[in-house]
């Protein structure tokens, strides 16, 4: 089972957690796709899911790297 997880603060920005792969592009687009459903699932009609960008937020000591929407 992979370690993945998505989730939003208490300020609404949302986050998503997922395993190192070696390739830090790799990394950012699956954490964008995992936020982008997220927010999309809770969004109207007029989401534009292009607007949407992440930067690295840290890496866990669990294997896992984490990404923040901005």
């Amino acid at each position: 089972m992979e370690n993945v997880n998505v989730w939003a603060d208490a300020f609404g920005v949302w986050h998503a957690s997922v395993p190192l792969s070696g390739s830090r592009h790799r990394d950012a687009m699956r954490a964008r796709k995992l936020i982008v459903d997220a927010i999309a699932e809770r969004s109207g009609p007029s989401f534009d899911p292009s607007r949407v960008r992440v930067t690295r937020e840290s890496i866990t000591g669990h294997g896992t790297v984490k990404y923040r929407e901005v």
